[in-house]
């Protein structure tokens, strides 16, 4: 294991290994490595097949590669999760998952993807606020995610994403009743979270997040990953005019889940 300490260092690895019919679930950005980077938290496996990255988060590390059609999987300690995406077409990665189990992964959670193409939303009756600080948005999130599959954000992005209006909030009577994270990049946003509190379920406030959301981006087309099996967020969104893209994920994790 060799730990980066730049990201040029990165860059040139991932380099050696990115050529035509490689596998891989992960975009090599300053954006997404940096923050590792600069902790001393991002370490790499290097194989004469492939290349492994693994983000140190505490109680897991996020795995991702770029590795050759048939290269064997190292050997990885336990507290390690990947996610791999695919569709339907992309046979070598779809096929990952089964190989990943067979190395002593679980897979965890399966994932759709739902998109929304660019269009006006009717904004909910009573807008959106903000929660009151990144500190209570991250203790909601927490609340409601599991720290193995949710893709929490840090208290850097939370306090980014704070600052930039991008966690909206329903309040009742002072309480935090429901929260929408979510990203921009360019003309496209992302739905990162959205939750509603246990005691407020099944009255339509996931449906007033989203169009809140919507209302606060203009409706610039817009995408979200969820749970193939959380059947009331398929619905929400479906609603708000979302539909699937055909984009599946697999989470995967090594080591004990309880």
């Amino acid at each position: 294991m060799e730990r980066i300490g730049r990201f040029d260092r990165l860059s040139a690895l991932a380099e050696k290994h990115m050529r035509r019919g490689v596998l891989t679930n992960t975009l090599i950005t300053r954006e997404t490595y940096e923050p590792y980077i600069r902790r001393g938290a991002l370490t790499a496996l290097e194989t004469e097949h492939g290349l492994f990255l693994l983000r140190d988060r505490g109680d897991r590390a996020l795995l991702s590669f770029l590795m050759e059609p048939g290269a064997p999987l190292p050997a990885l300690s336990d507290g390690a999760v990947c996610e791999i995406a695919f569709r339907e077409r992309d046979t070598g990665l779809a096929a990952l998952p089964e190989r990943f189990e067979a190395a002593g992964f679980e897979t965890v959670l399966r994932r759709i993807r739902l998109a929304r193409p660019a269009g006006p939303c009717d904004p909910p009756e009573e807008p959106l606020c903000s929660p009151e600080s990144p500190e209570e948005a991250g203790a909601f999130l927490r609340g409601h995610f599991s720290s193995l599959t949710g893709c929490l954000p840090g208290e850097e992005e939370l306090r980014d994403a704070f600052a930039g209006r991008r966690l909206l909030a329903v309040r009742e009577r002072d309480t935090l009743c429901g929260l929408i994270h979510f990203s921009v990049s360019g003309k496209q946003t992302q739905i990162r979270h959205l939750a509603v509190g246990e005691g407020y379920r099944g009255r339509g406030l996931a449906g007033r997040l989203i169009r809140g959301f919507l209302a606060e981006t203009d409706g610039m087309r817009s995408a979200v990953w969820t749970g193939e099996e959380n059947i009331p967020a398929v619905r929400a969104y479906l609603s708000a005019g979302y539909s699937p893209d055909g984009a599946r994920s697999a989470v995967l994790f090594k080591g004990r889940t309880v």
